[in-house]
């Protein structure tokens, strides 16, 4: 762009330069009779060639004939023509003719009237953008040709050498989706094989959550492959038909575990009005679905988040309603930026680039919808997308359900929304549902039926509700003897709690969100004419009914802890840390609790002060220290904070059922005496052989489990650790090396472990890398001696 200044100052310089032409043309006397005039013009062409001097554009002005009138000293170094007398010549006089030749014919052009623009490479070698138009006269006549330029040849440098990085990101990211996928491939297709093999009940809903997730995966995967179309908007859309109900459910099926592990319920609601089959993108649908489900339960920390599904004339409406923090109505607009979020705070907390909505709504707009929030701070929000409806030609069939007209059905739960959901999923089959918020209103209900001669013959209950739950509600059921021939179906968020519900007389389990087809064919099931048979429990399992709560951050140490209480006949849950674990003590009974005491967030020992605190005298739970920390003192302040026994990593069987008989079986439990520690490995042995070894004998193929969770998980640790050392952040170190040294014991990784102790004590960062590589090398082998 010309500005003002420079246009003004070429119009001037240019009338000056023509003039100074025609002197020198015009005879000796005229030349005379023109000093005075020209002395005043001079003064201001040199004013005005300050001012096109310091410009770093390049700036050639040519009268109609073609001689240079006007140049300053960035064209003289773009042509190579510094020190070169211009004024009066032409391009033949001063340049080639393959370059004077090219020249004359877009003069002649602009002469016509035309501007020009078009990049040129000039005689020093770099390359200038330069626009060419004509300068008009008062009369409106071509009177010069103007020429500017830039250069621009670090640009298009700069371009391709984007472009060349580009090509190799999409390089890259194709050659790792296909290593990812390949591996992928096998669990999806082993998933599909074992789908097909004789499976218990239990056994196979968990085995269909894993193929859904492997599905999802999959979809993801293959979206890197489109990164570089969604950058450059040709991402096309694969429409198909498909089972709308089953992907919506699928989709909250697999965020279920997510959802209760924050303590909050997850339900899904498909009004009858839509359709069982669909034609869309399936895939991007559940792409946009599974991100406002994810952020929804992220931003939740008690409530419940609901889908709702439903259909508007000519659109699918999908909302997703959470009862979480909220946004201010201000920031909203600002969530669907790329890598942005409500305020730092938020990213700080829940962690997250801030780039799926972003993702999502774009996804939503190429399908021909629109994605809206409504929100208030601290009110929760709605994230709702319409897509266009478009009817599947061929629908899947289905089995009708028919109940009987006199079946009456009681649904129990605390929460409202899950009571209208299960209300709706049974009216669309003609089945009158009564509701109770309350295990004290659900007695009075039944006994009122009863009392009038038309019993409820189901009672759909919940497992979590204040004051009486739905086990004690179970129990008193089936102990009454009004009641005692109600079928009882329990909606439970947890899969641990399916042996606490069989041992009070329920007859089937359903794990939330409920999937619609899924509770009419379990009702169906239950009010048939044969009793169902107990679900199957794993063998391991069988011996015990007792549910003992895992406390632990780190996953290798989760799985090690796992497979040993099932083989020794627990059953099992899992929290990440202390403040997790007091959340889950308030929603279930545990027999026991596992405590590892270095944690984040909140570490064993607060964990289990609070505990402490709020027991009566007539309440005790077991606790066990599980920890890394072999110090003199350690295994003293865990039984000081109130923790009944105390166990070292490496966790090993013997030593692990033998604490949990004294706690659970003795009449006069009491803490083991400290017991000494089988000899380490030489200090320079990599792997402990004896330790691989043992986990060999005792689990089996999970050692692979375990060494693969180890391979996989350590480099973030260790990343952890380098960032801790940069900040200077000692305490960091001393954590992240807490944990390390955890895994390694559990797995035998024997000279990691060595350096891992070594830096939680003395925090130098030269053991950082020590360990970094001696990661390098225990990775190779452990798998060697695990194959073994």
């Amino acid at each position: 762009m010309l500005t003002v200044a420079l246009c003004v100052a070429i119009a001037v310089a240019v009338a000056v330069g023509l003039l100074a032409v025609r002197l020198r043309a015009a005879n000796t006397r005229m030349s005379r009779a023109l000093d005075v005039r020209g002395s005043e013009l001079g003064m201001q062409t040199a004013r005005l060639r300050g001012i096109l001097e310091h410009t770093t554009a390049s700036v050639a002005v040519k009268d109609v004939e073609g001689r240079y009138v006007l140049v300053n000293d960035v064209w003289r170094w773009a042509t190579a023509n510094e020190g070169v007398d211009l004024i009066g010549r032409t391009d033949r006089e001063l340049f080639p003719l393959e370059i004077a030749e090219p020249t004359e014919r877009s003069d002649a052009r602009v002469l016509a009237g035309q501007r020009l623009e078009y990049e040129r490479e000039v005689p020093n070698g770099q390359v200038y953008q330069l626009v060419k138009f004509p300068l008009l006269g008062d009369d409106g006549d071509v009177v010069a040709i103007v020429t500017m330029g830039n250069d621009v040849t670090e640009r298009n440098r700069a371009l391709a050498q984007a472009l060349e990085a580009s090509a190799a990101k999409s390089e890259f990211l194709a050659n790792m989706s296909h290593e990812i996928r390949t591996p992928l491939n096998g669990v999806i297709g082993m998933t599909e094989l074992l789908l097909r093999t004789p499976l218990t009940e239990e056994q196979r809903e968990f085995a269909e959550t894993a193929s859904s997730a492997g599905d999802a995966l999959l979809e993801v995967i293959n979206d890197i492959l489109d990164f570089s179309k969604i950058e450059s908007r040709r991402l096309e859309l694969d429409p198909q038909d498909f089972d709308l109900h089953e992907l919506v459910e699928g989709v909250c099926d697999v965020l279920s575990a997510h959802a209760h592990q924050r303590g909050i319920e997850l339900s899904s609601w498909i009004d009858e009005s839509v359709p069982p089959a669909v034609h869309a993108d399936r895939g991007r649908l559940r792409q946009v679905l599974t991100n406002l489900i994810n952020n929804a339960i992220k931003f939740t920390e008690e409530g419940g988040v609901s889908v709702r599904v439903r259909t508007f004339e000519d659109v699918i409406h999908v909302a997703v309603a959470d009862t979480g923090i909220g946004i201010d109505p201000e920031q909203i607009d600002d969530l669907f930026d790329p890598f942005t979020q409500a305020d730092s705070s938020t990213t700080r907390r829940y962690g997250g680039s801030g780039l799926g909505l972003t993702i999502a709504r774009q996804l939503v707009e190429l399908m021909g919808g629109r994605l809206e929030v409504v929100s208030a701070r601290g009110e929760g929000s709605t994230f709702s997308f319409t897509v266009p409806l478009v009817v599947a030609a061929s629908a899947p069939e289905r089995e009708p359900h028919v109940f009987p007209a006199s079946l009456k059905v009681l649904a129990v739960d605390d929460n409202a929304t899950n009571r209208a959901v299960i209300k709706a999923h049974l009216a669309g089959v003609g089945t009158a549902v009564a509701t109770a918020p309350s295990a004290r209103r659900a007695l009075e209900l039944l006994h009122a039926a009863a009392a009038g001669g038309e019993p409820f013959a189901l009672v759909l209950l919940d497992g979590d509700m204040p004051e009486i739950d739905g086990y004690e509600l179970a129990e008193r059921i089936r102990t009454d003897a009004e009641l005692a021939d109600t079928r009882m179906i329990m909606l439970t968020s947890a899969p641990e709690q399916r042996s606490a519900a069989r041992a009070a007389g329920i007859q089937h389990c359903l794990q939330k969100p409920i999937r619609r087809a899924r509770l009419l064919d379990v009702i169906a099931q239950v009010m048939g004419a044969a009793a169902p048979a107990p679900e199957a429990a794993p063998a391991a399992a069988r011996e015990r009914e007792e549910v003992v709560l895992v406390v632990e951050d780190n996953l290798v140490n989760q799985r090690v802890a796992e497979r040993m209480l099932h083989h020794l006949g627990y059953q099992v849950a899992v929290a990440g840390d202390g403040r997790e674990a007091l959340a889950m003590l308030e929603r279930q009974r545990y027999a026991l609790v596992l405590m590892d005491c270095q944690m984040p967030v909140m570490d064993g020992y607060e964990a289990t002060t609070a505990i402490r605190a709020g027991e009566t005298g007539a309440t005790h739970l077991p606790i066990v220290a599980v920890t890394a920390n072999v110090s003199k003192g350690d295994r003293e302040r865990c039984l000081a904070v109130g923790m009944d026994d105390y166990l070292t990593k490496p966790l090993r069987p013997d030593r692990l059922g033998a604490a949990l008989a004294r706690l659970l079986d003795d009449d006069a439990p009491g803490p083991a005496a400290p017991v000494a520690e089988p000899a380490p490995a030489p200090a320079e042995a990599l792997v402990d052989e004896a330790r691989i070894a043992a986990l060999r004998t005792e689990f089996g193929p999970a050692l692979d489990e375990f060494v693969e969770l180890f391979l996989s998980t350590t480099p973030p640790l260790l990343d952890e650790l380098r960032q801790a050392v940069d900040r200077g952040d000692e305490e960091a170190i001393r954590r992240t090396a807490h944990n390390v040294k955890g895994s390694c014991r559990n797995v035998g990784a024997e000279a990691m472990t060595v350096i891992a102790t070594r830096l939680e004590q003395t925090r130098e960062p030269a053991d950082v890398e020590a360990l970094v590589d001696a990661f390098a090398r225990t990775g190779e082998a452990l798998l060697r001696a695990s194959a073994r």
